[in-house]
């Protein structure tokens, strides 16, 4: 199970995938999945202390979204 924002079903790597892919800033982040932008930031400061996990997480869901999308 991957870790989620405390008391939402929002994944952590879902918001860190937007910052970082999207490039969206903190503030539409948290307009687009109705949280506080404080919540963002705090994922992302959650994110600096987890990097390798989160991003390993990342790279394994684009891996098995190719293979089920072939």
């Amino acid at each position: 199970m991957f870790p989620k924002l405390r008391e939402t079903n929002i994944q952590v790597k879902t918001l860190v995938f937007a910052v970082k892919n999207w490039q969206l800033t903190p503030q539409q982040v948290a307009d687009e999945y109705g949280i506080s932008e404080e919540q963002v930031n705090n994922v992302m400061a959650f994110y600096d202390q987890h990097r390798q996990e989160i991003d390993t997480a990342i790279a394994t869901d684009k891996v098995l979204e190719s293979i089920y999308n072939e």
